[in-house]
């Protein structure tokens, strides 16, 4: 693949992910009743889309780190990274379903 093409969808998933992340804090502060959000959607609406929310976070996270260390040829280290993802990440899962 072609650097310019992976760089550019690096770039393309950051902008998704930071619009993500903008909702998802949303929904979340929804849920709790925070700085006002609850008056933007109900309760069971923002839980739903907070759940949601997860899978397409980790791919566009994926999509967003990938490219770089697939063009500078730091597959190591790239490997050592999306371990501690996924380990970070079924951690979390495990400690929210004790719960």
């Amino acid at each position: 693949m072609n650097n310019k093409v992976l760089l550019k969808t690096a770039k393309i998933s950051g902008w998704l992910l930071l619009i993500l992340l903008i909702f998802y804090f949303t929904s979340g502060y929804a849920m709790v009743h925070k700085y006002g959000m609850s008056q933007l959607m109900s309760r069971s609406h923002a839980r739903h889309l907070h759940e949601y929310m997860a899978i397409p976070f980790f791919i566009l996270l994926f999509l967003h780190i990938v490219p770089y260390y697939i063009v500078k040829k730091q597959l190591k280290r790239l490997l050592v990274i999306l371990a501690v993802i996924i380990l970070f990440s079924i951690g979390i899962i495990f400690f929210i379903g004790q719960f």
